[in-house]
């Protein structure tokens, strides 16, 4: 079974790692999925966030020009 990351969306825009209690930029999200974790983004009201921050994190990624991600 793929481990489930859990990651909370605060209203300051800023994505926060239930497992580490921490905050995560896009690439670290990005490095979670790349190593075969499944992710889980939630918002302060349990609503799914998941499709708009990879969604949000490809469009980064297409602007950086790195290669790989999907």
């Amino acid at each position: 079974m793929t481990e489930k990351i859990k990651f909370v969306k605060y209203s300051n825009r800023r994505i926060y790692d239930i497992g580490v209690s921490s905050y995560v930029p896009f690439s670290g999200i990005k490095n979670h999925i790349m190593n075969g974790y499944a992710v889980e983004i939630i918002d302060k009201k349990n609503e799914d966030l998941a499709r708009d921050i990879l969604i949000s994190i490809l469009l980064e990624n297409g602007r950086i020009g790195e290669r790989g991600f999907f």
